[in-house]
């Protein structure tokens, strides 16, 4: 399996059994190795939000999963509704 969004592919090893090129060491199933592919993707698309807020994904990551949340109804009404809608996309 290889993506046109990383260098990083799969290779298959047995009849149901893959590596995957950023998780050496471990024998993945075929459903595994396609969500393993797919995260690279994911992680390409990241990095291109994340270089625009002047961050690594590393970082943007970090911050997202260990900062707190502020508390629900700090935001206007009309700040809310632009969040959800671009949240939806």
């Amino acid at each position: 399996m290889v993506t046109e969004r990383s260098r990083h592919q799969a290779r298959r090893v047995a009849e149901d059994g893959w590596v995957v090129s950023y998780l050496r060491g471990r024998t993945l199933t075929t459903e595994q190795a396609t969500a393993a592919m797919r995260t690279v993707e994911e992680l390409a698309n990241l990095q291109g939000l994340t270089s625009l807020l002047g961050l690594t994904t590393l970082e943007a990551v970090t911050l997202a999963i260990n900062e707190s949340p502020w508390e629900k109804g700090r935001l206007s009404k009309p700040a809310r509704e632009v969040c959800l809608q671009g949240a939806a996309r």
